[in-house]
């Protein structure tokens, strides 16, 4: 057959296809195939083959790539999964935790274990008893690092205990908020609470894996949480650095996703520890971005310091973290 009758035959499916009724293919469902074919076909007749083809399916899981970044990925989900809210939320759910690998929340998370009373500035920071360090196999260094290491190798050793976050507040939402966090055990993380907020999905991701995830534990007026995963196996960082032992202008790294850009590092210094709300945080120079929330503060010796929070808008570089010590209460038993 002539490969311009060919062409024409394609189209005029495809535009008997596209016209039919909302009921049957829906705006999202149009917008996730035109995604998907857009990326995967090279040419108008591949492209419009694909198509034909792609309407035709009843599986919105072909039009997914999760190769993809998370955040794409998700969004990808989204649009495919659309027809199914015509059938119920929980089977537009189901469709949405197939498709990028979650398993439902657990129903019952563990309760927040009482947060630390606050400090004053001139006493030695709290640290939790022994127990809690061992159960992680943790320690807490009390003294500056006697080896310093330059940012390449740091990054080298840590980024791979850094993750983004991609959380949806709910079935419906258009919007994905984006964050880090920083895997202390193969399958606990640190982050802020903020980045997470009223979502119920949650996918924790680096350049090697990716895994859904939920809050295990949380203090939302101190924006501290502690998420859970199954199966992400991550590399943990193992050392952290109490904050009474920092010195103002101490080099330090921070490392995030701002902009959902995995890992990216930043170098600075300690400009201070300020009283915030009856506690302690660290002021930094290290810049930190949209989407930094949730990430590592780090010593030049790779100990986990703080987790970044916040920036003072409009105010130069005024970045805040809170300390990784102030976590250790929260995480489960």
């Amino acid at each position: 057959m002539c490969p311009r009758i060919l062409i024409l035959m394609l189209v005029t499916v495809a535009s008997m296809v596209a016209t039919e009724p909302a009921s049957a293919f829906g705006e999202d469902h149009r917008e996730a195939i035109r995604l998907h074919c857009a990326a995967t076909t090279t040419g108008s007749a591949a492209r419009t083959a694909c198509v034909v083809e792609a309407l035709q399916t009843a599986d919105p899981a072909q039009l997914v790539d999760l190769s993809e970044h998370p955040a794409r990925a998700a969004r990808q989900a989204r649009l495919a999964c659309g027809p199914r809210k015509v059938d119920g939320m929980e089977v537009y759910d189901a469709c949405l935790r197939r498709i990028l690998g979650m398993s439902p929340s657990p129903q019952i998370t563990p309760a927040p274990r009482p947060v630390s009373p606050p400090r004053a500035e001139t006493t030695r920071p709290l640290s939790p008893g022994s127990s809690d360090l061992e159960r992680f196999g943790l320690t807490l260094g009390y003294a500056p690092p006697q080896l310093q290491r330059d940012a390449r190798a740091l990054f080298a050793d840590l980024g791979r205990s850094v993750f983004v976050v991609i959380a949806a507040e709910h079935e419906q939402s258009e919007q994905v908020s984006q964050g880090s966090a920083v895997a202390i055990a193969p399958n606990l993380l640190l982050t802020n609470c903020h980045v997470v907020k009223g979502s119920r999905l949650i996918l924790v991701a680096n350049e090697a894996v990716r895994a859904p995830a939920w809050i295990a534990a949380r203090d939302d007026a101190t924006d501290r949480c502690v998420l859970a995963t199954n199966g992400l196996d991550a590399t943990p960082v193992t050392e952290l650095r109490s904050i009474g032992t920092l010195e103002v202008g101490e080099a330090v790294v921070a490392i995030g996703s701002p902009s959902g850009l995995t890992n990216t590092i930043s170098e600075g210094i300690v400009s201070g520890i300020r009283d915030h709300d009856g506690r302690q945080i660290v002021q930094t120079t290290a810049p930190i971005s949209p989407g930094s929330s949730g990430g590592g503060l780090f010593d030049l010796g790779g100990r986990l310091i703080a987790i970044t929070t916040f920036v003072l808008e409009g105010q130069g570089q005024l970045n805040f973290a809170v300390p990784a010590e102030d976590y250790l209460p929260l995480l489960p038993h």
